[in-house]
């Protein structure tokens, strides 16, 4: 069911309907239909994390291993 439609359902007005989901944007108040959606976001942001870590740290290795590949040269 649609969020426009359950509101009607209850008996508000458009114009009501209308200003309420504006101002839910606004606020950054979004209804999801995946279940958990927060939760699963953190857990997958906190994986990026991780791999943006090592990522970097790899690219510090990478960046070390030429310097002492020119100074062997």
């Amino acid at each position: 069911m649609k969020f426009r439609k359950f509101l009607l359902d209850f008996g508000l007005s458009k114009q009501i309907i209308h200003e309420i989901i504006h101002e839910m944007g606004k606020n950054n108040f979004y209804i999801v239909k995946e279940e958990n959606l927060e939760i699963r976001y953190k857990k997958i942001k906190k994986q990026r994390d991780i791999y943006k870590y090592e990522l970097e740290k790899s690219n510090t290795q990478l960046i070390e291993l030429k310097k002492i590949l020119l100074s062997n040269e």
